[in-house]
């Protein structure tokens, strides 16, 4: 091979290469940042505090786990760029301490998963303890250093509990069912229910949108047990006849339902705040 061909074909490769990266990045952006504003319309304008569902804890973690650390930086552009659209009057401190723990949170998260060589999927049992148990300890690393770094700034508006807690459950939430969702679909993107099973699916996901809508849509005292147990019935069974995959996406619809239901039905007579809380930490307890 020439020379010139051998240096037309390197620039062929970098371009492909450095086309993809960038493209990796904007969606990495992209999904940050829009997910971080839902949350944080959530948060402000509906006045929903200590209920906080931070998705993007989930998102930046699994960017990272499957593009490595040069992730940091739409990561920590996209963090930045939801703060700085808030129509609240941030100190600068609270920015640049948000934004560096909400960087640093994946990179660290990735390595303790690497570490146990979990790729962030939840194809096997072990990697359903590993991913759940260090979501805890993952999504407290960005709530630790802000809370702290407010008090010794002195810009802490709410109290330290308060500050930490709500971003540490959000985080814990979006780690859970964000992240296996991303890394399960990216490494297997084929629908994986075969058709001789679809007629079950259907009547699986038909029982979990049932259960979720008299749970976080209606208000039906009486049969509220019944609907729970019918529910964890459900999702149980979705996960052992369908495999990983199946079992994100389910307990995905069942936050984004779960949580719309608080919200625009809201069945319940308790403030929204402490409905949609209540409902956070139960789908917390059934994806664990």
């Amino acid at each position: 091979m020439s020379t010139a061909r051998r240096e037309g074909t390197l620039a062929a490769m970098l371009r492909t290469v450095t086309h993809r990266e960038w493209r990796s990045d904007v969606l990495v952006f992209v999904g940050y940042f829009a997910t971080a504003k839902l949350a944080q319309y959530v948060l402000y304008t509906l006045h929903t505090s200590p209920a906080l569902i931070w998705a993007p804890a989930g998102v930046a973690l699994a960017a990272v786990m499957l593009k490595g650390g040069r992730m940091w930086m739409p990561i920590m552009l996209a963090h930045a760029a939801s703060i700085l659209t808030l129509n609240l009057d941030v100190p600068t401190a609270n920015l640049v301490l948000s934004t560096f723990g909400h960087t640093i949170q994946p990179l660290i998260g990735a390595r303790l998963l690497r570490a146990t060589r979990s790729d962030g999927t939840i194809h096997r049992t072990r990697d359903v303890l590993i991913i759940v148990g260090f979501a805890f300890i993952i999504a407290a690393i960005a709530p630790v250093i802000s809370t702290m770094g407010q008090l010794y700034f002195d810009t802490l508006r709410d109290g330290a509990w308060l500050t930490f807690s709500r971003t540490w459950a959000g985080g814990v939430l979006g780690i859970i069912i964000v992240t296996p969702f991303i890394t399960g679909w990216y490494y297997s993107p084929n629908w994986p229910i075969p058709r001789k099973q679809r007629a079950e699916a259907v009547a699986a996901f038909g029982l979990l949108i049932l259960s979720i809508y008299a749970l976080f849509w209606i208000s039906v005292p009486a049969l509220v047990f019944v609907f729970i147990f019918l529910l964890c019935i459900t999702h149980f069974w979705i996960a052992f006849r369908f495999g990983s995959r199946v079992n994100t996406t389910a307990l995905m619809i069942l936050a984004v339902l779960g949580i719309l239901g608080s919200i625009v039905a809201h069945p319940s007579a308790a403030p929204l705040n402490t409905q949609m809380f209540a409902h956070e930490l139960f789908i917390i307890l059934l994806a664990t």
